[in-house]
């Protein structure tokens, strides 16, 4: 995603995360709802859409919307339920599950741990641990242990204590001290090479299963007067976006137990979450500030969002990759509009395991949206099956989708997973005339960091008269039927996050030599327009597929202007851009054409170009070279940034040395405007002083590209030339791509194929500048 110049701070068009976190600064009623650090992972960050699903309250007094195993009646459920907590009370080896049988149907045991019971005390051992975390409760302190369907799932530590959390990652060190500047009620200390972290707590309570420092499973409880838990655990969960506890701490049960601890920490003044996930696809913990939302923010008023202290991996180094659990191979959609805003969705989805026993899926769905006035529309789950079986899941209120196999499956094993779903998703921003849905998990997809999606898609959408629908790929057939219209699309995989928009546009398509532009103009017919925007897209596919050897991965490529302002996005097959693409039509009439080699055309709109190349060039980063993980993003926005530029400068030759100058300046002053303490790496994780999202945009836009060119720079010292160095820069990128060609790759693998190619070592090269916060000297 680019934004629209080059000191970007149009919030309006920034994550739904990063937007409530501005409305921190000047509260308005129209803020919109955020994730938590956890859950908003996903490696490109998008522009939000108007329609936003959220975490709301929990609905005790309707009950959840789930649905259990058919035909199992509740006194077995029940005989099921004691069984499956006497085996697990027992323990199961850490590596290992019990047998599915032993295991509470998934809506039984996820209510069970969204209230827990207080099973009994024991007195407070002198320290108590969960992840880096020191808990040392003071005098009079003790433990009232939780239960969950007769299994003790976890305790709440009552009276004072103090805590002691680790930051021993020497990387995340500088980013902790960064964002601790914007939370007092943590103090700091060196301890070593580690920083220690401090507070007072007036209470903590934590989720796991298995048996740890405080010996919960085999101790002989005290008798306690209530049975229910305190009211400051009850009311903070109640507020929560986030459905943890109960969503990862069932995960770990069927696929575990691995170690999975969630913890409510209740400081004196501010609250904190830890998360600590051992999970082979996660590796990491997270500490976070709770921090409550304005209350003039319509109904997410007083609820709680996350913000990070620290993130650091679990056992591994920062650059090490993590195993998906399962990944998607082939996804066929059937999407049908009924009545005003109401969406159909029939999606199959063929899902392969990656990882053995596995029992459950974590998967995404969007649960509910708003519209731009703050009412809520859900989204239903009318049928779920699993190889043609009906399987017991359950549907959370932050779009975690989990699923119950019939049986564990073993690495390579598949099963085709079919969901039905309807709701009124279809609402319009604003009132415009069309409406757009993938930012949010419209059809079943993984949950990011669990699994991945490396799919092919077949999509069939139909929609009402007048709107006109687009889907990602070649276009199969476009047609009218009785009450609308009717697209129906393959992309060839592997590929991931597919979008489905609608609208009222003119179409015009846009040939040049062996490639196709189509382009979609909102409302109304933008010839001279189209025009140019067909031509700076194909000069800018043409460029980079002499570069990089791969050919654009979209053969049939359909640009859409969005009636907005200032951003871009390219997810599989399509680019959004907005209307201030269009506009400048006496420079379009010019007749000058920047496929060949005159570039007029390019400056005659500060910025457009730019960001329409920079979308062009994400069709290989990262639709060829692909990034699964959050602290790699640089390898999407920076690498499509600074190729992008380069091809840019390239369709002129008189002028290319002026634009490649003004390029440096701007990536230059973005650069000297990232605050101290962090990095490229881990620039998802920093935060900026109320909420703000500007150190995240100059770490992927502005020095992210200054490193790489920084690289170039420095291979043609060490080459005795600038031409060898450009031409080892070349290469270097080039063998990147053609390696992970439809792969995941990471910033280890770059620097694996610079020291292959050079003979020397570029680790600590990239310690400094990409994982450390360095910014090196540019010529």
């Amino acid at each position: 995603m680019r934004p629209g110049s080059r000191d970007h701070r149009d919030r309006a068009h920034t994550c739904r995360s990063e937007r409530l976190r501005l409305s921190l600064r000047r509260p308005v009623a129209r803020a919109p709802p955020p994730r938590s650090v956890r859950d908003s992972r996903r490696p490109r960050c998008a522009p939000c859409a108007t329609i936003c699903s959220v975490r709301t309250l929990r609905q005790w007094t309707r009950g959840l919307d789930v649905h259990s195993f058919p035909g199992v009646s509740m006194v077995r459920r029940t005989v099921l339920l004691i069984a499956a907590c006497f085996a697990l009370a027992v323990g199961a080896p850490p590596s290992g599950a019990a047998e599915p049988a032993a295991l509470p149907p998934l809506e039984e045991l996820v209510r069970a741990l969204d209230a827990p019971t207080v099973a009994g005390r024991l007195p407070a051992p002198e320290v108590l641990r969960v992840g880096r975390a020191e808990i040392r409760p003071g005098a009079g302190s003790y433990l009232l242990v939780l239960e969950a369907g007769g299994r003790r799932c976890g305790w709440i530590l009552a009276g004072p204590s103090r805590l002691v959390y680790r930051v021993d990652d020497r990387f995340s060190i500088p980013v902790v001290r960064r964002n601790l500047k914007q939370m007092p009620g943590l103090t700091a200390r060196e301890e070593g090479s580690a920083l220690l972290l401090e507070t007072a707590l007036r209470g903590a309570a934590v989720w796991g299963w298995g048996e740890g420092e405080t010996d919960l499973q085999a101790r002989e409880l005290q008798p306690v007067a209530a049975s229910t838990i305190p009211d400051w655990v009850r009311e903070a969960l109640d507020k929560s976006l986030d459905d943890n506890p109960a969503r990862d701490v069932a995960q770990d049960a069927f696929n575990g137990p691995a170690g999975y601890r969630w913890a409510l920490l209740r400081g004196p003044g501010d609250d904190y979450v830890l998360d600590v996930d051992p999970r082979p696809s996660v590796a990491t913990e997270w500490l976070s500030h709770w921090r409550s939302i304005p209350i003039n923010s319509g109904p997410f008023s007083g609820r709680l969002y996350s913000e990070s202290v620290a993130t650091q991996p679990i056992g591994r180094d920062w650059w090490v990759g993590r195993a998906p659990e399962f990944e998607t191979t082939d996804t066929k959609i059937r999407a049908v509009q009924g009545d005003g805003e109401l969406l159909t969705v029939e999606a199959a989805v063929r899902i392969r395991v990656t990882r053995g026993d596995l029992r459950l899926l974590s998967l995404s769905l969007v649960h509910h949206v708003y519209d731009d006035r703050l009412r809520r529309f859900d989204n239903r789950i009318t049928k779920l099956t699993v190889d043609g079986q009906p399987a017991a899941f359950h549907h959370f209120e932050d779009d975690a989708l989990e699923v119950v196999l019939a049986r564990p499956l073993a690495v390579g094993q598949s099963v085709l997973l079919e969901v039905t779903s309807s709701g009124e998703l279809l609402q319009r921003p604003y009132g415009d005339s069309y409406w757009r849905l993938g930012n949010e998990a419209w059809y079943p997809r993984p949950s990011i960091g669990i699994g991945r999606e490396m799919s092919s898609f077949d999509i069939d959408a139909e929609v009402r008269a007048p709107f006109l629908p687009f889907a990602p790929g070649t276009i199969v057939s476009r047609t009218t039927t009785a009450t609308g219209n009717r697209v129906v699309t393959r992309l060839a995989g592997p590929m991931e996050s597919a979008f489905l928009m609608a609208g009222k546009y003119s179409l015009s398509e846009h040939d040049f030599a062996e490639r196709r532009v189509r382009i979609a103009t909102y409302a109304a017919v933008k010839k001279h327009e189209a025009e140019r925007v067909a031509g700076v897209v194909a000069a800018t596919q043409s460029c980079l597929e002499r570069w990089l050897g791969v050919p654009y991965p979209f053969p049939d490529l359909q640009l859409v202007e969005i009636n907005s302002w200032g951003w871009a996005q390219a997810p599989p097959g399509l680019i959004f851009v907005t209307a201030d693409a269009f506009l400048n039509s006496a420079v379009a009439r010019s007749g000058v054409d920047v496929t060949h080699g005159d570039s007029d055309l390019v400056w005659g709109t500060r910025g457009i170009n730019e960001r329409i190349a920079h979308e062009v060039a994400h069709g290989w980063f990262p639709h060829v070279a692909k990034v699964d993980f959050l602290e790699e993003n640089w390898l999407s926005e920076s690498f499509a940034d600074y190729t992008s530029a380069f091809c840019l400068s390239g369709f002129d030759d008189k002028k290319a040395k002026y634009f490649w100058k003004r390029q440096l300046r701007d990536w230059k002053s973005a650069a000297s405007k990232v605050e101290g303490g962090t990095s490229i790496f881990l620039a998802r994780h920093g935060n900026d002083k109320d909420g703000a999202i500007s150190s995240r945009y100059y770490l992927l836009y502005g020095k992210g590209p200054l490193v790489l060119h920084a690289l170039r720079q420095e291979l043609g010292r060490q080459a005795g030339s600038s031409e060898e160095g450009d031409r080892l820069f070349m290469t270097w990128i080039r063998s990147y791509v053609k390696n992970f060609t439809y792969e995941t790759g990471e910033t280890r693998h770059l620097v694996a194929i610079l020291e292959q190619m050079t003979g020397k070592p570029w680790q600590p090269w990239f310690e400094r500048y990409v994982y450390g916060t360095e910014t090196p000297a540019v010529d």
